[in-house]
């Protein structure tokens, strides 16, 4: 069943895409530790260990996100 919706889906010219959230996380990561390189960290209230604290969390976070299901509902017309 998969392998023939997926030979439909491709007949339609449809593509599935998913986006994953890391790339982003890891972009962000880099642009906070440049800025800590740079020592425009603010008034200190950025540190490396808060900084690897809110990448862990955010990880986190979209672990769960990227193991749940997704669930919709079609609705006629």
């Amino acid at each position: 069943m998969l392998n023939a919706e997926l030979a439909f889906l491709g007949g339609l010219k449809f593509q599935l895409v998913t986006y994953s959230p890391y790339r982003s996380l890891e972009g962000f990561r880099n642009d906070m530790e440049e800025k800590l390189n740079a020592g425009d960290a603010g008034d200190g209230v950025l540190t490396k260990e808060t900084l690897d604290e809110c990448v862990a969390a955010a990880c986190k976070i979209a672990d769960q996100q990227m193991l749940t299901v997704g669930r919709f509902r079609l609705t006629p017309g």
